[in-house]
């Protein structure tokens, strides 16, 4: 929280200052997996990965891109329900790699699902949590940093799904 509550005052104050390299998503994704497996067994979340890439080179800030990684796993379990799974996903689109993780939880109930990239919504208390809602907009100008683009769809009391992109290094 306080991690989050630090990087939001560093990003409202200047531009967010990427130090790119050359990294596998696929390796990435992975690292995220095992650093956030404590998340998933209070739950007893299961959590899957499937891609049919062999290799996904990105030109990335890796510590940036990690933090978005394991924030939508972390929003994804706080909101799945006990002994469900997540599905992360990493695919090639065109010019780009779509990340996205999908939880069978509670859905996002508002209008347009992409508002809760705004700065402060949250759903913490209906869930009895805590949290300011800072998360995911720290993850979508993270993503804007990149040249990518971040979105949710979800169909509520079913499944939410939140997905991001990432240029293919050239």
């Amino acid at each position: 929280m306080t991690d989050n509550f630090l990087c939001s005052y560093s990003q409202k104050n200047k531009e967010i200052n990427l130090k790119l390299k050359e990294e596998d998503l696929i390796e990435t994704v992975e690292t995220c997996i095992k650093e956030t497996k404590y998340l998933l067994s209070e739950k007893s979340l299961e959590i899957g990965f499937q891609t049919k890439l062999k290799k996904a080179p990105a030109k990335i800030d890796l510590i940036e891109i990690k933090r978005v990684i394991t924030n939508l796993i972390g929003n994804a379990s706080d909101y799945a329900p006990k002994g469900s799974k997540i599905i992360l996903q990493l695919i090639e689109s065109g010019a780009e790699y779509a990340f996205s993780v999908t939880d069978f939880g509670c859905g996002i109930t508002l209008e347009n699902p992409n508002e809760i990239f705004d700065e402060n919504v949250t759903f913490a208390k209906e869930r009895k949590r805590i949290g300011f809602g800072l998360g995911l907009y720290i993850s979508k100008n993270i993503i804007n940093a990149h040249k990518g683009r971040i979105f949710a769809e979800s169909v509520p009391q079913k499944w939410t799904r939140i997905t991001f992109t990432l240029p293919i290094l050239e």
